[in-house]
């Protein structure tokens, strides 16, 4: 996702939290919960595009990421977009090679 973000042009800012979210996606990492992590603006960025694990209704959950993501300005756009273009073509990638 990072890649995609830097050749879109994205601040540096931006192409962190691009990282950062894969990374707290793909892997068992936590994000950090102290107040001075929560204050730089990629784990801010990373936060609008993540669900709210307190839902747990997935239709729900969902809704709410959307809604989050809709009142946001273009960096958690571009943040957002990248995910769904990078989840997909992980999709169309196992799908290619049978996994």
């Amino acid at each position: 996702m990072a890649e995609l973000l830097d050749h879109a042009g994205q601040p540096d800012s931006v192409i962190a939290a691009g990282l950062l979210h894969d990374t707290l996606e793909k892997t068992a990492t936590t994000p950090m919960s102290s107040s001075s992590a929560s204050e730089q603006p990629s784990h801010r960025l990373v936060e609008s595009v993540t669900d709210d694990a307190t839902i747990d209704d997935y239709a729900t959950r969902k809704r709410d990421l959307r809604e989050r993501v809709r009142h946001a300005g273009a960096d958690t756009w571009a943040l957002f977009a990248a995910d769904k273009i990078t989840n997909q073509w992980g999709s169309w990638r196992n799908y290619r090679h049978g996994d």
